[in-house]
């Protein structure tokens, strides 16, 4: 559904860590768009935040998407309560931004994604790294093929996990919202799939627990196999006191090893590329949000690669249970 406008107004649904550092600013910085809402199920946030912006604020996201001077909102809750507002947001006509993951389940993931169909509206999930400088330069070095067939993709987020937000931001992530594996994972699995343009066909997943009485593993080491042979290696870790970050891509014709900068690794031949930062992803993300809408054009993470990338992690998951190679799909 394309539309033209000045500027398209916006509702934040979700006031906690991500709006605050993420959506907010992006929001309140581009030309593009006006916050004309913020909502929270705790009314002294959403206070607290409206005051900070100098919009309405609303405890009740159905009160709020009543409001006809909205034209789309960002939803930024816990993963568990993101089928029920996005849904909610489609019929009542709005187009949705939806922090990652999608959901937690397929169903749900299917359920949002006929919403919006339905109701025709455009429906996208915040994969930020889909906007980052240097990914995207990989993703350019990969098309030109400067390393050749791409035959490999490691990627490794360790760290000591959302602690750093509150214990209880971190107990529904790691009890509720999947750990490492659903909620950070779903990003390590769009990457591969934008990387290769390609499906998984199968997942195998060993995991540990470091903390005691904790629902979902703080550790996980995943391979995935695509469809056409590459293989991808993801480890996640909320259990390192120090970050460790490795992304590196191997081809038949060199290597690619994406750190503060690019290397490009071509025999003896070593090329370095300097990019800008990630401090605009979050407003890089928001504006074609924008583009998608006034264009009426499908988002580059839409909620089918919301899907994907959940199924993914979901097999990951099915894998450690079961103890063996899961393949895909998996229903």
């Amino acid at each position: 559904m394309g539309i033209s406008m000045d500027k398209l107004k916006i509702g934040v649904i979700g006031c906690g860590t991500v709006a605050g550092y993420g959506h907010l600013p992006a929001v309140t910085r581009s030309e593009l768009t006006e916050l004309v809402a913020v909502v929270d199920v705790n009314p002294e946030k959403a206070r607290k935040t409206a005051g900070k912006y100098g919009v309405k604020h609303y405890s009740s996201y159905k009160e709020f998407l009543e409001c006809e001077d909205v034209d789309a909102v960002i939803i930024a809750t816990p993963t568990f309560t993101h089928k029920e507002i996005a849904v909610a947001a489609f019929k009542a006509g709005k187009h949705v931004l939806c922090e990652k993951p999608i959901a937690l389940s397929l169903e749900e993931a299917d359920e949002m994604i006929k919403a919006a169909e339905v109701n025709n509206c455009v429906f996208m999930i915040g994969f930020t790294r889909r906007f980052s400088p240097k990914y995207r330069k990989i993703k350019e070095l990969l098309d030109r093929g400067e390393i050749g067939e791409l035959k490999y993709v490691k990627q490794i987020v360790n760290w000591s996990g959302p602690i750093w937000a509150g214990l209880e931001r971190y107990s529904w992530m790691i009890n509720i919202g999947g750990g490492p594996l659903i909620d950070e994972g779903v990003h390590e699995a769009d990457v591969l799939r934008w990387y290769t343009g390609r499906e998984a066909s199968t997942v195998y997943a060993e995991a540990l627990w470091f903390k005691p009485s904790i629902k979902y593993p703080d550790h996980v080491n995943v391979l995935v196999k695509m469809d056409n042979g590459v293989l991808g290696y993801i480890e996640l870790s909320w259990a390192y006191p120090k970050a460790e970050n490795t992304l590196q891509l191997i081809g038949t014709d060199g290597m690619i090893s994406g750190e503060d900068k690019i290397f490009l690794y071509r025999g003896k031949e070593k090329t370095v590329f300097e990019t800008d930062d990630d401090r605009n992803n979050f407003l890089r993300e928001l504006e074609h949000f924008v583009e998608c809408i006034v264009k009426g054009i499908r988002p580059a993470a839409s909620g089918y690669e919301g899907r994907a990338a959940l199924e993914i992690t979901l097999a990951a998951l099915k894998s450690i249970k079961e103890k063996k190679p899961v393949r895909l799909p998996i229903r």
